[in-house]
């Protein structure tokens, strides 16, 4: 499991997508520039409920499933126990 940090500034989700920091676009850009695709034996890209809007450009930029976890990072928290 690999986890990527998105921390801008002071921003939450909300305001990042608002202020276009986080896109879709972006995303996909990330994915290619950092090739996380060479060090995950998966194609899942897990984002929080705040971003639910962005997830269906996401799949389709990024041919990558991406299933949304909780409203927040707890959740995140969550289901990593879960997935071990």
């Amino acid at each position: 499991m690999l986890f990527i940090s998105c921390w801008y500034g002071r921003a939450s989700v909300e305001s990042a997508i608002a202020e276009r920091k986080f896109t879709d676009e972006k995303v996909a850009d990330a994915i290619k520039e950092n090739r996380i695709k060479s060090k995950v034996k998966h194609k899942i890209l897990i984002i929080l409920g705040r971003a639910t809007r962005l997830s269906g450009e996401i799949e389709k930029l990024t041919v990558w499933k991406v299933p949304v976890v909780s409203m927040d990072s707890f959740g995140i928290q969550v289901f990593a126990r879960k997935m071990g």
